[in-house]
Order: structure tokens, then sequence, then C-alpha cells
């Protein structure tokens, strides 16, 4: 009897590692044609565990599943964004767009157009979450070029299924922001060049470009975030990257840019500008948030550090951690782990402080400042 339950515990085991590491083509038919694309499952999956989908749209003319010959063909920022899936956890998506009339391989908005990019998305979602356990309030899209304006036309018309979305070297169209019916507040992540001569960071409106600026101004009014960004070199201080982060959104969402001075038409960190990594800085914000807002928005709501205004959050922590000195001038902060181990000691100096807290194993920590103590999660 112990044998046989050994055998099936065995058994069960090899079928959950059999889905993990797995990189699967697939197909489905829609609009009459067939659709095609590629899921990478990580080495870490369980399906005990429901995880987080990301997808992640190629650019005009780009190739990444030759439907013909059932194969992958080579595209940077899906090999780079699988060692990112490897670590985090999370199904990765890169679906193919399909061919235009003119012959063009570009992703289609629906907007007097025989092809439903957006019904593609929603069919793929529900299909892979048959398969695999998805946490279905934590599916986000991301993109480059033309793929990078489908993300946030997903954050337009399909946001009761994505919860926050990333954008590189793309932006919003003047017909999207006429139209746009996002129906929760919607996180959102920019990253552009200054001197990307194929999509105008400064926009144009001849051709139905909005700029980053006009991006950034309707996602922020919708958001109810701050007006007035925080801006900082990234990741250094002479670094040709500048954040500005507007915070303090509805349900704790924000919006974050990041310009890249001289940065050309390139998905950063695999070409041009290496300072920043672009599939990196987009998993970092978006797996901050749910489609309900930032996770864990409700207890940074009742659990927040204030003396004279001072304000902790977020709270589970990412990446980094912000403190609000409001009208403090200075402040020193320390941080112990759960054993009670010393990892953090640092005085702020600013009235708005990013620390960064990315070394910190996933724990409990306890915040402590010279009146207040607060217990943070780091997922």
């Amino acid at each position: 009897m112990k044998k046989l339950i050994l055998i099936l515990f065995c058994f069960l085991l090899t079928n959950k590692l059999l889905l993990a590491q797995q990189t699967t083509l697939n197909k489905m038919k829609r609009d009459s044609i067939v659709r095609g694309y590629i899921v990478y499952v990580p080495k870490i999956y369980n399906d005990s565990i429901a995880v987080p989908l990301l997808f992640n749209f190629h650019g005009s003319g780009g190739t990444v599943y030759d439907l013909e010959n059932n194969k992958i063909e080579a595209d940077y920022n899906w090999l780079s964004m699988r060692t990112i899936a490897d670590t985090a956890g999370f199904i990765l998506v890169y679906p193919q767009a399909s061919t235009a009339p003119d012959g063009g391989k570009y992703w289609r908005f629906g907007f007097n157009s025989a092809v439903d990019d957006i019904g593609f998305t929603a069919a793929m979602i529900d299909t892979i979450s048959n398969k695999y356990k998805i946490d279905l309030n934590r599916v986000y899209s991301c993109g480059y070029s033309n793929g990078g304006f489908f993300s946030v036309t997903l954050a337009c018309f399909m946001s009761d299924k994505i919860a926050a979305i990333g954008c590189v070297a793309g932006f919003q169209t003047v017909n999207n922001e006429g139209y746009c019916n996002p129906v929760h507040p919607t996180p959102v992540v920019t990253i552009h060049g200054t001197a990307d001569n194929v999509i105008s960071y400064y926009g144009n409106k001849t051709n139905g470009l909005q700029s980053q600026q006009d991006l950034i101004n309707y996602w922020t009014d919708f958001n109810n975030t701050s007006k007035s960004p925080v801006k900082s070199r990234f990741p250094k201080s002479d670094s040709k990257v500048e954040r500005s982060i507007y915070d303090k959104g509805d349900s704790c969402v924000s919006v974050e840019h990041y310009r890249v001075i001289g940065g050309g038409h390139d998905w950063f960190g695999n070409w041009g500008n290496m300072d920043i990594n672009s599939g990196k800085v987009i998993w970092d914000f978006v797996s901050r948030y749910s489609i309900k807002g930032l996770i864990g928005c409700a207890t940074l709501s009742s659990n927040e550090i204030k003396n004279n205004n001072m304000i902790a959050y977020p709270n589970p922590l990412g990446n980094e951690l912000t403190v609000d000195l409001g009208s403090e001038m200075s402040k020193k902060i320390v941080l112990y782990d759960a054993y009670g181990k010393l990892v953090l000691s640092v005085i702020l100096n600013s009235q708005k402080n990013i620390v960064d807290v990315s070394f910190l194993t996933p724990g409990m920590y306890v915040l402590h400042t010279e009146t207040q103590t607060l217990k943070l999660i780091k997922i």
C-alpha cells in the first residue's frame, strides 16, 4: 500500500514538473484565420499555486511564430523576458500578429478592422487559464512599438481583464484617446527615447500620434494621481534615464515614465541604452498590482506610518520603498528582518524618498522610526 501511495505521489509530481520550463507553440482560429502564440512556463511553476500572466506584444513587422513550419523565430525581448519569468514565476505569452492586406504583420485595434486582436487576446486568456493555474486578477500586458500601442489599447478596451500595462517606444493614438473606456484605475509604465526617429517622443498629431506627455496626462488624470512627479536618474545618478513617478492614485495606483535621453527606437537593455532593462522595469512595476489596484492597498490604508504626515508605502514591498516625510525635514529609518537582524539603516533628507529594497528576500520585516513601527511584507 505504501509503495502504491509513493508511486502515485511520484506520478503527480512528475506531471507538475512536465509543465514547468516549457515552451509551447499554440494555434487557434479567429476571424476565419489561424492565429499563433507562444506560451513559456517558468521552471518554478507549480499548478497548486495560481500565477500571474504577462503578454508581450511584438512591434510592427515582428515574427515570433512561423505558423507554416511550427517553429519559434528569435526575438530579443521575448528571450530576455524568459529569464525574468523563471525568477519571478509568471507565465509569459508572446502572440503573433496576423498579416494585414498590405503584407505587414502588426496589431490592429478593432477600428473598422476585419481582425479583432482585442478578442484574440481575450480568447488567449480563456484558453491559457483552462490549461494552467492563472491568477486572473494579475493578468498584465506590455509591448514594443506597435505592440506598445496595442498594450495601451488593451488598457482602454479590455481593462476588465488587464490589471496593469507597460509600453516601450509607443503610446496612445488620438483615436484611442477619444474612445478609451477603462473600468478601473490602471497602472501604466512607459519607456521611450527622446531621439526615437520612428515613433517620435513628442508625437505627431497629423499622423494621429499623441506625445509621451499626452499619454502621461491621460492616465494620471484618469487614475487621479499626483500631478507633480517625483523625478530621479535611474538606476544611478549619472545614467541617461530620467524616471518620473506619479503616485497616490485611486486604489493606490501610479503612473511611471522612463525618459531615455538620446535613446532611439529600442527595447532598452537588449539594444540601445543599456542603463535600463526594459523587461525588468516593466515586471517590477506591473507585478505590484492586481486588477483591484496596488497589492496591499487596504493594508497600506490601515498601516501607514504617520508622524507629522509622514507616510511609508507600499505594503507589500516590491523593489522599492517610498517614504514621504511630509513636514519633517529629516528622518532616520531602520529595517529589521523577522529574526531581528538589522538589514537597512538610512537617514532621509528629501521630502519624498525612494529606498532600494530589491536586495531583500521575501518575508516579513519591521520598519522603525524614532516614534513609529510598521510591519512590512516583501513579495
